[in-house]
């Protein structure tokens, strides 16, 4: 377990067009961290870690922006397969039975079946060692349901908040 450890893991949707199999496609992704926080009240800022070598990387870098996707307990396999999958050659939202929709002030997804959401675009960029982090100015934040949030121990052990 990590000394770091519990956090709430969130769930990032991207889109810009990427290469799968010598054809540029319009790709859409999602990947799960727990490396995020809020920045700045005024303007709403968050931001966001995500592993350098991620599709979703170069996807926010080429489209400048990204869905913070607040998930909760329900939605455990599908955070811990977006964690552990990487999404080159797959659509992430058919392989986990979530259902994406568009984001209503940036050009991305968001998960139907997430708690609530913030749509970011990208102001600021910052590789750390193996990281990369992206702050980017919330454009539209909904919270759709008061659920229990999806907390990540360590590994493939996750919990969630007590009322």
């Amino acid at each position: 377990m990590s000394i770091a450890n519990p956090r709430q893991t969130i769930l990032v949707t991207t889109r810009s067009h990427h290469e799968v199999m010598g054809r540029i496609l319009l790709k859409d992704n999602i990947t799960a961290t727990d490396w995020h926080s809020p920045i700045s009240h005024s303007p709403l800022i968050y931001g966001i870690f995500l592993g350098a070598d991620r599709v979703s990387v170069a996807l926010i870098r080429q489209s400048k922006v990204f869905t913070v996707n607040f998930v909760g307990i329900q939605l455990e396999k599908a955070a811990q397969f977006c964690r552990i999958h990487h999404g080159h050659h797959m659509d992430k939202y058919e392989a986990c039975g979530l259902h994406k929709e568009e984001a209503s002030s940036i050009e991305c997804g968001k998960i139907r079946e997430a708690l609530g959401y913030l749509e970011c675009e990208v102001i600021f960029e910052q590789v750390f060692g193996d990281h990369v982090f992206f702050a980017g100015k919330v454009r539209q934040a909904d919270i759709k349901n008061d659920g229990h949030r999806l907390i990540h121990m360590s590994k493939d052990i996750y919990t969630t908040t007590e009322r």
